[in-house]
C-alpha cells in the first residue's frame, strides 16, 4: 500500500497539521499488516495545501506528494506494532 494523507487540520493562521499513514506488511506467508507508521507535521506551505484541495487532478497529486514529502522528512515519526 502506498503512503497516504489521513488528516489535515487548520491549527492557526497559515498553519496546518498533517498526518500521513503507511501500512507495513509482514514479509513471510501469511501476509498481514505488521505495523502502521504515522508522521505528523505542522506546515506553513499554503501553496501545497491549495493544490491538494484543487479541482485539477494533476495539482491534487502534486500537492499530495509535496505534503507527504514534508511530513516524512521533517515530521515526527511514530510506529504502532500490530501483533
Amino acid at each position: 500500500m502506498a503512503t497516504r494523507i489521513t488528516n489535515i487540520n487548520k491549527v492557526g493562521s497559515g498553519h496546518w497539521s498533517i498526518t500521513v499513514e503507511k501500512e507495513n506488511y509482514c514479509r513471510k506467508y501469511p501476509y498481514f499488516i505488521s505495523s502502521l507508521t504515522f508522521w505528523t507535521y505542522t506546515t506553513t506551505d499554503s501553496m501545497s495545501i491549495d493544490a491538494y484541495y484543487s479541482d485539477n487532478v494533476h495539482r491534487v497529486k502534486d500537492g499530495e506528494k509535496r505534503l507527504i514529502y514534508q511530513a516524512k522528512n521533517k515530521g515526527v515519526k511514530e510506529i504502532v506494532k500490530n501483533y
